[in-house]
């Protein structure tokens, strides 16, 4: 399987001064993508290419591409990192301090009671199917383990009644307002991308 690439269209730089090259590219499979190149010298000292995938409304795969200044790029980045980093320690801590309480707690409770708990009655993922599922392949200390990530700590912080004081929520807190405000940089930066 080959990608087959289209001639390339060009566009007016951000400058104005230049152009930038945009080459459409498929594959047998009827895939589609896009390579954005700067052939504007003054630009390309300015300006790298921000790329940011997502999920449109009805559930479809989308990218976004435009021009950004590096300055705001590199800011992004060092959010991201910040962001990566805070989570990290964040599921270190919480995994020390209440591992073992999280295991102990469940010890002893059948299957169905702990997926109950976790999902608050099948409110949210996994089916009872699917968890059964994941136990048989995982086992069951496996998949508790796994909400000391950061995305499953709010249920530790609510199955465990942790109160809203308490260093881990704090701590989650603190990281919620990282992840909003990289979300906000994000899109300050897509909505002055150019392209």
């Amino acid at each position: 399987m080959s990608w087959d690439e289209a001639a390339p269209t060009y566009r007016p730089c951000p400058c104005g001064a230049g152009r930038y090259a945009v080459i459409s590219r498929f594959d047998d499979w009827n895939r589609s993508d896009e390579r954005w190149e700067m052939h504007c010298p003054a630009c390309a000292t300015k300006y790298d290419l921000y790329v940011r995938n997502y999920t449109e409304r009805k559930g479809m795969a989308a990218t976004f591409r435009g021009w950004a200044l590096r300055n705001l790029l590199g800011e992004l980045a060092a959010a991201g990192a910040k962001l990566n980093d805070a989570k990290q320690s964040l599921a270190t801590f919480a995994s020390a301090q209440f591992g073992d309480h999280w295991q102990a707690y469940f010890a002893g409770k059948t299957k169905k009671a702990i997926w109950s708990e976790l999902t608050e009655s099948g409110k949210c993922y996994p089916s009872l199917k699917t968890f059964y599922t994941q136990t048989r392949k995982s086992g069951l200390e496996h998949i508790l383990t796994e909400y000391f990530s950061y995305q499953g700590l709010p249920k530790v912080v609510r199955i465990l009644g942790l109160s809203p004081q308490s260093e881990l929520a704090r701590q989650l807190e603190e990281t919620e307002h990282l992840e909003s405000e990289l979300k906000e940089m994000d899109g300050n930066v897509r909505e002055h991308a150019l392209g």
